[in-house]
């Protein structure tokens, strides 16, 4: 999850540019590897990478506007899965959280 934008942001750093092919076509079949679009696994993996993410190209003093911005965003993701009685996918979402703000690995290179 992200990388695709975490990619397109390094290679742009790097001194490439980025080109359309208007009439590509990519077939993508969701959620096929992590077994569905709500399981612990995929929401998991989705908010690790998307605090990586974040981490890694935001500005100084941006993460804080990050969490800010996560916490609201959280609130209803939460909301709605428990509501669906999801909870294992609730708890594994916010774990996902906690584990990419604390990844070693968020510096740039």
């Amino acid at each position: 999850y992200y990388e695709d934008l975490d990619w397109s942001i390094r290679l742009r750093e790097a001194g490439y540019k980025l080109r359309l092919v208007a009439n590509a076509h990519l077939y993508h079949r969701v959620s096929f590897s992590s077994g569905g679009t709500e399981t612990p696994l995929k929401l998991y993996h989705q908010a690790k990478s998307s605090v990586i993410f974040f981490r890694r190209h935001a500005h100084k003093g941006a993460p804080y506007l990050i969490l800010l911005y996560r916490t609201g965003s959280t609130l209803k993701r939460l909301f709605r899965l428990l509501s669906r009685g999801k909870v294992k996918s609730a708890i594994a979402y916010l774990r996902g959280l906690k584990d990419g703000w604390h990844a070693a690995n968020t510096k740039k290179g």
